[in-house]
């Protein structure tokens, strides 16, 4: 199989956050990507703030340890569905390291018919329990297409959202977490949805500094556009409105803490850019 060439700006997450993914499956599917186009940005974001690679290892993270310990514990089998899921492989990973993972669905508006591909010639024993729809995630259409696709109302969903809560409006995530609550009012009464979500913080919670150092970022990756950011309360009220609930709520020094020693870790209070948070609908 010929290399799969990426953009710049997934080359660059992977470049970033490659490390983090050292299963033989990730090893595997990353040896198959050609990641050159996103070296140039690389080095310019390296030029600007150091650190940032770190951001983007702290929230992937984060996502794939809630993702994980809940797989973990869901004994009698879950599926996982990961919108805006791009290039990553952290949904071939969670279904490949547990058996409870019985179903992966995958998300997003472009690649998912060569990540299809991909994932075929990487794993072909599990092609079977994982379905791909190619639609945008903030213009959620999607009742047919999961129905079609096999998602199963009797087994506990992990919905993960990672990476892209800060590319559309907060109306467009608000229409994802009310498209969710719709779904769930499908599946059998005693049968969870968990919904697993990183975002960027507001602004008012940072420091001047950290403000502009993330607009410039943010706007050299994504075509000169602005975050959308959030506090804390406006993703709460998101999922309460629809009778939901937080449980897990992790701010970047929290995820710090969980892969360092305290004294290791490198992110102040004022540089929290993101956090995470782990709900049920």
């Amino acid at each position: 199989m010929n290399k799969v060439h990426l953009n710049p700006r997934n080359s660059f997450t992977i470049l970033c956050a490659e490390d983090l993914f050292n299963g033989n499956v990730a090893k595997s599917y990353f040896e198959e990507l050609d990641l050159s186009a996103g070296l140039d940005l690389y080095d310019e974001i390296m030029s600007l703030y150091p650190l940032y690679p770190e951001i983007i290892v702290n929230r992937k993270y984060a996502v794939r340890t809630f993702a994980e310990s809940l797989s973990d514990s869901l004994s009698d089998g879950c599926q996982v569905i990961v919108l805006g899921a791009g290039w990553s492989p952290v949904g071939l990973e969670l279904l490949t390291r547990s058996g409870n993972v019985l179903k992966l669905m995958e998300v997003d508006r472009s690649c998912m018919d060569e990540k299809r591909e991909l994932y075929e010639y990487i794993c072909p024993d599990v092609k079977n329990r994982i379905s791909f729809i190619q639609k945008d995630v903030s213009n959620l259409d999607l009742y047919d297409e999961f129905f079609i696709e096999g998602y199963n109302k009797r087994l506990p969903s992990i919905v993960i959202l990672e990476g892209i809560s800060y590319n559309i409006s907060q109306e467009a995530l608000e229409r994802i977490i009310r498209f969710f609550s719709s779904v769930s009012s499908y599946r059998d009464p005693d049968v969870d949805m968990y919904f697993l979500l990183e975002y960027m913080v507001d602004d008012d919670l940072l420091s001047n500094e950290s403000v502009l150092k993330r607009r410039n970022i943010h706007r050299l990756i994504n075509n000169n556009n602005d975050p959308t950011t959030y506090t804390y309360e406006d993703i709460e009220s998101m999922f309460t409105v629809y009778g939901g609930d937080i449980f897990e709520h992790l701010t970047m020094q929290d995820i710090e803490k969980e892969r360092f020693d305290e004294d290791d870790c490198v992110f102040e209070n004022d540089d929290n850019w993101i956090e995470c948070i782990m709900g049920k609908l």
